[in-house]
């Protein structure tokens, strides 16, 4: 124990002191930009810009202890109503389509909820995108998720996996052309070019629809059918773990405290109540309980139940 103690004291004492400590992280350069770290760059949009946002601080990407958080996201309360006006646009060889857009929500075995963005946030530190770019598929009318959770300067990719030409559009990103997706070919770039909420769709079929959401940190992810999600790469510390299903905007989150090295399991449990639910979409009040039978008129008022009640 002596000997491992001495070590840096030695350190200290036989080199120079720059040698004793770890060298800064040097600039990234992007194209003729240079960078104080990485960024997803797939955008045609000048980097700095990008990293203006993701990285206010300029930081060097975060090298300390971190840890991963994953957990399985369920649905509680009433079952998801059906879409009907949906359901009515889908033709019948597009079965794919009705299993997807059928119901206002997709859920899976004992109740798992599909399509939920997951985002850790809260720490200190700057954890890079480590990708440009991400995929969705397109296959029987629909696309493979409902929801898509990007960091500012990554590229959607929209590909075929059928038979079938698609014509992907991203309402609220520019687009100077609409480009086709052929069936088993290339795929089709699209660019939000800035952080907020994005809605894909395919200009053939517009009752394909899937959520994007573009956002500053790159520690999120979204719930498959069987509601699990994992984010890795999370900084060590107490971090904010939040939880939101696009399609009813129902959101829950947690703060845990997170080890270095360890797997935090986060579970969250997204209710839903239709009756409030056909309310905020009619605007109609929800109408208050009403007693199969009601009391006779009495001239005296009710008397008021004790404190003890």
């Amino acid at each position: 124990m002596k000997a491992r103690r001495a070590i840096p004291l030695l350190c200290a004492a036989l080199l120079p002191l720059a040698a004793c400590r770890k060298k800064a992280p040097a600039p990234v350069t992007i194209g003729s930009v240079t960078l104080p770290a990485a960024v997803a760059s797939a955008l045609p949009i000048d980097p700095r810009e990008v990293s203006k946002i993701v990285n206010p601080k300029g930081e060097p990407p975060y090298t300390g202890p971190s840890g991963t958080i994953r957990g399985v996201v369920t649905a509680t309360g009433d079952a998801a109503p059906d879409t009907n006006e949906a359901l009515s646009k889908v033709p019948a060889e597009c079965v794919q389509a009705k299993e997807a857009y059928g119901k206002l929500f997709r859920e899976g075995m004992m109740r798992s909820l599909a399509d939920v963005v997951v985002g850790v946030t809260g720490y200190a530190g700057y954890v890079p995108e480590e990708k440009n770019a991400q995929t969705v598929e397109m296959n029987g009318c629909s696309f493979g998720t409902r929801t898509l959770m990007l960091t500012l300067g990554q590229r959607l990719d929209v590909v075929s996996k059928d038979n079938l030409s698609y014509v992907p559009s991203l309402l609220g990103a520019r687009m100077p052309a609409e480009l086709v997706a052929v069936a088993h070919g290339s795929p089709v770039e699209l660019w939000p070019e800035r952080v907020g909420r994005y809605e894909l769709t395919d200009s053939m079929r517009l009752f394909m629809r899937a959520n994007v959401l573009v956002v500053k940190f790159s520690t999120h992810d979204v719930t498959g059918l069987d509601g699990h999600y994992a984010v890795h790469h999370v900084p060590a510390g107490k971090v904010k773990v939040s939880a939101l299903l696009p399609a009813t905007m129902a959101q829950v989150e947690r703060e845990v405290e997170l080890h270095e090295g360890e797997t935090l399991d986060v579970n969250f449990e997204l209710p839903f109540d239709a009756q409030k639910w056909e309310a905020s979409r009619t605007g109609r009040a929800v109408p208050s309980a009403v007693p199969s039978t009601l009391p006779a008129p009495s001239a005296k008022p009710a008397p008021r139940p004790s404190a003890s009640h």
